[in-house]
């Protein structure tokens, strides 16, 4: 099934190909079924840059899907191009004025170092979080996001000593979990300063307040949900591609970080995580049709 974007939405090589393949529309009026309408909240740097990372995971799937872009009124967007924001992105308000979303998406964003209420953007993610809780089918939050979900939710970050950087391997928890597979492991990259106070998430699971669908070694327990599962934190970004470890890399590298990712080879990038990510975004979004 298709997925629908905003009629302007600018064609690159990625786009102009799932267009001939009928897998992406950007006529709203040529709508062949009720589709899913779906919110991404994106707060990376360089937004446009980002977009066809989570564009990719969604036009994989069997749903007919259409995407409503959303920019915060209350952040600068220093690094994103501007006039794409204003012709592409709307308002959340915007975004649910004619109709109320199925799901939503929360992206990362570079600030994990820093106190919650000291981000700009802070009380209007909790004003969406509000909505969300009220109406909204399951809300998804990715890296950072996440994080800030375990926040909402009354568990605490934590702050690392050393950036998890990589790929990193899981396993499926079994109890209360939609994401099961008969695959046990999976593999999943990230790329973060910060987590969940593993203590606190623990405490929380036993009180029903969420439910651990995995647990890593190295990583920590970075997928948990609500209880009621209006809520998903990723903490990691099974979004990305090799290209994506790969420029980060090399970022961090010309910033004098030397940080090298584990479980991923520089020389020799492959995306080995391709399918354990197609099973997140199948499973996330067969939540929000149930």
């Amino acid at each position: 099934m298709p997925l629908y974007l905003p009629d302007n939405y600018p064609i690159s090589p990625f786009i102009e190909s799932q267009i001939a393949d009928n897998r992406i529309f950007l006529n709203s009026a040529s709508f062949s079924e009720n589709p899913l309408k779906l919110l991404i909240v994106n707060i990376m740097p360089e937004a446009e840059k980002y977009e066809e990372l989570i564009l990719k995971q969604l036009v994989n799937l069997t749903q007919c899907i259409e995407i409503c872009f959303v920019k915060l009124r209350t952040h600068q967007y220093k690094s994103s191009d501007k006039s794409h924001l204003n012709s592409i992105y709307k308002t959340f308000d915007e975004c649910t004025e004619k109709s109320i979303p199925d799901g939503i998406i929360i992206t990362g964003a570079p600030v994990e170092l820093l106190d919650f209420k000291s981000i700009s953007y802070y009380n209007e993610l909790i004003e969406i979080m509000n909505y969300a809780k009220q109406n909204i089918k399951s809300t998804l939050g990715i890296c950072w996001a996440g994080i800030f979900i375990g926040h909402y939710l009354g568990i605490e970050n934590k702050i690392f000593k050393n950036k998890i950087f990589g790929v990193f391997q899981a396993e499926y928890n079994d109890i209360n979990n939609w994401l099961n597979t008969e695959k046990k492991l999976f593999s999943c990259p990230q790329s973060r300063y910060a987590g969940i106070d593993e203590q606190q998430l623990a405490k929380a699971a036993k009180n029903a307040v969420v439910n651990i669908l995995c647990k890593s070694a190295e990583a920590g327990s970075f997928i948990f949900e609500s209880a009621d599962h209006k809520f998903v934190a990723h903490l990691g970004h099974p979004e990305y591609e090799a290209g994506r470890i790969m420029f980060e890399y090399l970022r961090d590298q010309s910033n004098g970080l030397g940080i090298n990712p584990k479980y991923f080879d520089v020389e020799h990038p492959i995306n080995t995580w391709a399918v354990d990510s197609y099973n997140f975004f199948l499973k996330w979004i067969k939540l929000i049709e149930n």
